[in-house]
């Protein structure tokens, strides 16, 4: 009985993963479909003019030049040296570092609701020059250099990123990165990666999960094993 309670039990968790990563077929948006996700995020985003109008606009445009695939999005961020202020942000005394931190924390169940996930996450490791810290090796340009946080992103398409931009639960809390960040939000196409890890990490789960059962079921044996009156074998 144990071993076929474990066996549905690996089944469904293998089962929800690859379904969570499973690519739906392309979802090429149509013009109607931009048109609603803009209006949502123009209804709800507390952004200043003209930043919004410039944000909704570069929104439009990526999303009618839709081509279905996946996406991958490159975050190059740079914290201010305090909050800028801007609507929405209840605690403007936060410092910026704590205010993305918040931002993260509601933001990235959001992206897992969706299929979409976090890549990559961190900050540069630093290069000291000159006694001052910065983050390239080959300083080109101040407005290229000194990131405090790169984050990749990859969504299954951009109806994905669009359905999650134009969240309400996002749209209450991008005030934050906005307010500690300058960001630099570039979407990339797919050239290099590494092969896709869904059927891997299900079959990881599959294993774990039987040697772990198989482990417990090994330890319940020997312990009625040692129960077990001498001389006697128990029947299986």
């Amino acid at each position: 009985m144990r071993r076929v309670l474990w066996v549905v039990v690996v089944v469904l968790v293998a089962a929800a993963f690859v379904l969570w990563r499973w690519e739906r077929p392309a979802r090429v948006l149509t013009k109607a479909d931009v048109d609603r996700y803009v209006a949502a995020i123009d209804a709800g985003a507390t952004l200043p003019e003209p930043e919004k109008r410039d944000l909704l606009a570069r929104f439009r445009a990526w999303g009618e030049a839709d081509d279905g695939k996946p996406v991958f999005m490159l975050n190059l961020m740079r914290y201010r040296a305090a909050l800028r202020p801007l609507p929405g942000i209840r605690d403007a005394s936060a410092t910026p570092r704590d205010a993305n931190a918040y931002y993260e924390s509601v933001a990235f169940p959001l992206l897992l609701r969706r299929g979409a996930y976090p890549l990559f996450a961190g900050e540069p490791a630093g290069v000291p020059v000159a006694g001052a810290p910065h983050t390239s090796v080959i300083h080109f340009d101040g407005a290229i250099d000194d990131w405090s946080r790169v984050l990749v992103v990859r969504y299954p398409d951009r109806r994905t990123f669009l359905e999650y931009v134009s969240d309400p639960a996002f749209l209450a809390v991008m005030p934050y990165k906005l307010a500690a960040l300058e960001v630099s939000l570039v979407p990339l196409r797919e050239e290099i990666t590494v092969p896709d890890a869904t059927w891997i990490v299900a079959l990881l789960v599959v294993g774990a999960t039987l040697l772990g059962g198989a482990l417990v079921a090994t330890r319940a044996r020997a312990a009625v094993g040692k129960e077990a009156p001498h001389g006697h074998r128990l029947a299986s």
